[in-house]
């Protein structure tokens, strides 16, 4: 299994490029795993669109606490998302400690 590995700081999802590889790769490329690090961000509405219509696509939440997450992130997660969402950190600056903070909190708000 091959991976491709999108995020936020990197060309592949800040780039005009982005759209057009997040749609053509996944039905062109089925066993290639693409993940959206950084909650997909600038673009976290149309990487939750994707990784819905494409088995193959996946969002990583890395660099964000959970009281950060966009509320459509979240929304996702808690339906048809759950098991396409990827817990992670950002490694020194948020630690796995930190990472879920809030999430008890965002659980009271369902």
């Amino acid at each position: 299994m091959r991976y491709f590995r999108a995020t936020g700081s990197c060309w592949a999802i800040s780039d005009p490029a982005a759209n057009v590889l997040t749609r053509t790769l996944p039905p062109n490329f089925p066993d290639l795993v693409i993940v959206a690090g950084h909650i997909g961000y600038p673009r976290t509405a149309e990487m939750i669109a994707r990784a819905t219509k494409y088995e193959n696509v996946y969002i990583n939440t890395s660099a964000y606490t959970v009281r950060r997450y966009p509320p459509e992130l979240g929304q996702y997660m808690r339906g048809h998302g759950r098991h396409k969402v990827m817990f992670g950190t950002n490694y020194p600056m948020i630690t796995a400690a930190k990472a879920p903070e809030g999430a008890r909190r965002s659980r009271a708000r369902r």
